[in-house]
């Protein structure tokens, strides 16, 4: 048996499920995870492929004898260096309100910020910017939301949930929402929840308060520049 224990070169959990492949004349076998076990193996020369998107990819040539063998991997970090990727971060990071020289450098006032950045977000990663910054931290910044950003996307879900709404009540033309009572969360990249309430005749008659919440997963179609929003669940009290 093959035993593939993957970490990190910090000798850290990763960050995610690592992508095992192990290959010999032509045929592979891959699997997920980090702790991975191949049983019943024939005994000879292996290619081992270890994946994980913001970690470089390690390959290793492995010979496989009989009883059980353990290979541990461990991945390094993707490191961003290119300086129009660095200006980008800088950008987005100027966006976010951080006071920051917008030049391409990764110089000492960048990586304060970066730290700082990482703090208030809960980034955790210990990877020394003096060498680049790594592709979590990289990735974060980019895909973090502006003010402006969430104001708008909170605006629209909050609308997409009023139609989810008004679609299941008894008598739709009474629906009372309020303008600015409800509550927008971010659950996970293009992932979004609202809560909120609405006021409306049941089938007798009476008015009755709903309290509901929806939550969404939006599908960026950035050829046709717009988003579709797709319903994950609703509840309502």
């Amino acid at each position: 048996m093959l035993t593939v224990h993957t970490i990190d070169i910090q000798d850290n959990l990763l960050r995610g499920l690592a992508t095992v492949e192990l290959n010999r004349e032509g045929k592979s076998i891959t699997k997920e995870g980090n702790i991975v076990d191949f049983k019943d193996l024939p005994v000879g020369e292996y290619e081992l492929t270890v994946s994980l998107a913001g970690y470089d990819t390690a390959k290793r040539n492995i010979i496989l004898t009989s009883g059980d063998n353990l290979v541990k991997i461990k991945l390094g970090f993707s490191v961003v260096k290119d300086k129009s990727k660095i200006k980008q971060a800088q950008q987005k990071l100027k966006a976010l309100e951080y006071d920051l020289v917008i030049d391409g450098i990764l110089g000492e006032e960048t990586r304060q910020v970066i730290k700082q950045f990482r703090q208030d977000y809960n980034v955790n990663s210990g990877y020394d910017l003096e060498k680049g910054i790594d592709a979590f931290t990289y990735n974060r910044i980019m895909n973090q939301l502006t003010k402006s950003e969430i104001n708008e996307i909170s605006s629209v879900a909050y609308s997409q949930a009023k139609e989810v709404i008004i679609s299941r009540l008894k008598s739709p033309s009474t629906a009372d929402f309020p303008w600015f009572d409800y509550n927008f969360f971010i659950i996970d990249k293009n992932k979004y929840k609202i809560v909120s309430y609405v006021d409306a005749q049941n089938s007798f008659g009476a008015e009755i308060r709903t309290h509901f919440s929806v939550i969404f997963e939006v599908e960026e179609k950035i050829e046709e520049n717009k988003r579709i929003w797709k319903v994950i669940s609703v509840d309502t009290w």
